[in-house]
């Protein structure tokens, strides 16, 4: 989807007929849930880690008004998970924030930031060494 907007001449019109492709699909995935694909792409990484997203907003990046001026995804972070989803942040270079309540958020600059987390999720996982054999 990323590469299909970076090589759309008319990103808002490509981005509406993606909205109307994820609105009339018969099966979730290939909707992304109902997310962008940056925001869905975190939402699936902090998932599997075993956070329970709460909250997003992708800031605008594919056009249109949104009500935060960053990308973030907001998740509850259980203790013995923030460890592995702080060094995961750190790797992917994206921020986290998290409160004594472990309300948590990763946010960046853009939603590229959220596809290089979910990959790095994806390595540190070493899910990605086990399909590869």
């Amino acid at each position: 989807m990323i590469d299909r907007l970076k090589m759309a001449d008319d990103v808002e019109a490509e981005m509406s007929a993606f909205e109307e492709e994820r609105a009339t699909a018969f099966d979730d995935q290939p909707a992304l849930w109902g997310l962008d694909v940056g925001v869905a792409s975190a939402t699936i990484a902090i998932s599997a880690y075993g956070a329970i997203p709460v909250s997003s907003c992708n800031a605008g990046a594919f056009g249109g008004r949104h009500p935060a001026s960053y990308p973030y995804v907001a998740f509850f972070l259980p203790k013995d998970l923030a460890p592995e989803i702080m060094r995961c942040a750190e790797a992917a270079d994206v921020g986290l924030l998290c409160d004594e309540s472990g309300l948590a958020q990763i946010y960046g600059q853009g939603e590229m930031d959220f596809v290089r987390f979910a990959q790095t999720a994806w390595e540190r996982s070493g899910a990605a060494e086990v399909e590869a054999r």
